[in-house]
């Protein structure tokens, strides 16, 4: 996890928050007009009511701290048979702490849990925030031969609402297992490729990565969630709780995909359940769907109730 990242939480958007995303929005969008790559005559803004109908649908999240302020956002949705990001921003002031990788894993845990085969993009092919970014979390750009019909009135919209087509790129992420493998090796061959650019003796690269294939092979496994429940908090205690999770390859990271934890906790990265949770005036039950991943793609996911008694 990036420093620092561990302060924010990642939530699902608020229907009151339709300005506040459109506000993040407009002034992470200065960036491009400082490049030269937009017009600024002509409004590309995402449309409010589409934005109002994907928060109503559960398809948008926001990076806030502990004020519950958003500060970076992201909103998805589903396009000819495979999951689009449509938005995602951080405020610069909050940029370079991981919250960007964060929503972004964010989204490609809801379209796994929603058997979406691949999440697909449209951004800038060159600029560092934008087609690089995703480059280094498995992403691949596609030649216009790939292009879908919805691609190509996606980018005659974007002509038309003044973004500079010629540099930009659809790009796309496998998410089943096959292609996230198949993904994880093509990455592997990269760096290996880049090591040896820089002189580091090939052979006992290649062994390490015959190795971690062999392991792989052999005796490991995809990641499992415990069915035990998770102890309820008390309203203004400070909470801790871990959920239990066997198997898997590497550091497992957690999030959360879909519902709502009560007011006050958050799920860290790293699979803690705490914080301090805010009174509520009837006993009130709350629902959310955790994820938890290992470094090899595999994923597993778990349904919790978590109870919270008013004082």
């Amino acid at each position: 996890m990036e420093p620092h990242a561990d302060r924010y939480r990642i939530r699902l958007a608020r229907p009151d928050e339709v300005l506040r995303l459109r506000e993040i929005e407009d002034i992470a969008g200065t960036r491009f007009y400082r490049l030269g790559l937009i017009d600024e005559a002509l409004d590309p803004s995402f449309p409010l009511d589409e934005l109002a109908r994907l928060i109503g649908l559960g398809q948008a999240w926001v990076a806030c701290m502990g004020d519950d302020v958003a500060v970076g956002m992201a909103i998805a949705s589903v396009r000819e048979g495979a999951a689009y990001l449509e938005e995602m921003d951080v405020l610069r002031a909050h940029g370079r702490r991981g919250l960007g990788g964060r929503l972004l894993e964010h989204v490609c845990a809801w379209a796994r849990m929603r058997g979406q085969p691949a999440v697909t993009l449209s951004t800038f092919r060159d600029v560092p925030w934008n087609g690089p970014f995703y480059r280094q979390r498995g992403f691949r750009e596609l030649h216009p031969a790939e292009w879908t019909p919805g691609m190509r009135a996606i980018r005659a919209k974007e002509a038309r609402h003044g973004l500079h087509v010629e540099v930009r790129v659809f790009m796309r992420r496998e998410l089943s297992r096959t292609g996230e493998r198949r993904q994880l090796t093509a990455l592997m061959h990269t760096r290996a490729r880049m090591k040896r650019a820089a002189c580091v003796d090939a052979t006992s690269l290649h062994a390490g990565t015959r190795r971690r294939h062999g392991a792989r092979g052999r005796d490991a496994r995809a990641p499992a969630l415990a069915r035990s429940p998770i102890q309820p908090p008390s309203p203004c205690r400070r909470y801790s709780q871990m959920p239990t999770h066997a198997g898997g390859i590497g550091g497992a990271t957690w999030s959360v995909v879909s519902g709502v934890l009560p007011a006050g906790l958050v799920l860290s990265g790293d699979g803690v359940l705490s914080g301090t949770p805010l009174p509520v005036a009837t006993t009130t039950v709350f629902y959310f769907s955790a994820l938890v991943s290992d470094q090899a793609g595999d994923t597993a996911a778990r349904n919790y109730a978590l109870a919270e008694q008013a004082p």
